[in-house]
């Protein structure tokens, strides 16, 4: 099961054919079955999910839908076989918000996204309250449902457990511009910075925002 689970991840990462990495991680599920497997299993039909929602094929709505319904069906399914495996691993849990929290761009469609990503990450941090990742989390999922406030007191509460956590300052840096707040946007996109100096991504937001604030030479000087 082992190294069939070791080929699985060999093809996952290093070759990225994801159909030869479920034929492996299934077949070391077959033979032992382990929450870690569970749990890479719903990670590559994550991938699988955000491929269809970000770049979607050129066929009808019917079999598009149909086949999210089919990913998101083997995700969920895995990620909760994991949380029955072993109940007081918080990562089991997480793994099960993040099959809700990916389908949030169309909640609408998929009843319930909402609140099993909710449930799920809400499980997890009751197992690991101190870990940082978690508030995280919490934060982006009510950030893409709306709930800037919740999602700003999760970021405060990550940043309590953590104070030099980039992801933290740079989701707070997307929620501020999103509010129109673009000099509260940049304070935090360059706290970010202070922490992760080399981060291009961080360096873009800075860009971007200076020069959407006006400061044309803080925007060239970051770019």
């Amino acid at each position: 099961a082992l190294y069939n689970f070791q080929q699985g991840l060999y093809n996952f990462n290093s070759t990225g054919n994801l159909d030869n990495a479920e034929v492996a991680i299934k077949k070391a599920i077959n033979m032992d079955e382990q929450d870690l497997y569970y749990r890479s299993l719903t990670e590559l039909y994550l991938i699988r999910l955000k491929n269809l929602l970000n770049n979607p094929p050129s066929v009808s709505r019917e079999v598009l839908f149909g086949q999210l319904q089919t990913d998101l069906s083997v995700a969920a399914g895995s990620a909760r076989r994991a949380t029955e495996l072993n109940g007081n691993n918080y990562m089991n849990w997480m793994s099960l918000g993040k099959v809700g929290e990916a389908v949030m761009p169309i909640r609408d469609t998929i009843a319930g996204a909402y609140d099993l990503a909710a449930t799920s990450y809400g499980k997890a941090l009751s197992l690991n309250p101190k870990n940082p990742n978690i508030y995280l989390s919490l934060a982006q999922l009510e950030a893409a449902s709306g709930n800037v406030a919740k999602a700003r007191d999760y970021l405060g509460q990550a940043l309590e457990r953590k104070s030099n956590f980039t992801a933290a300052y740079f989701l707070l840096s997307q929620i501020e511009a999103g509010q129109g707040n673009l000099a509260s946007a940049i304070a935090k996109a360059e706290q970010a910075a202070v922490f992760a100096p080399g981060d291009v991504g961080i360096l873009f937001q800075i860009g971007l925002l200076k020069y959407m604030n006006k400061d044309y030479s803080g925007a060239v000087n970051a770019l």
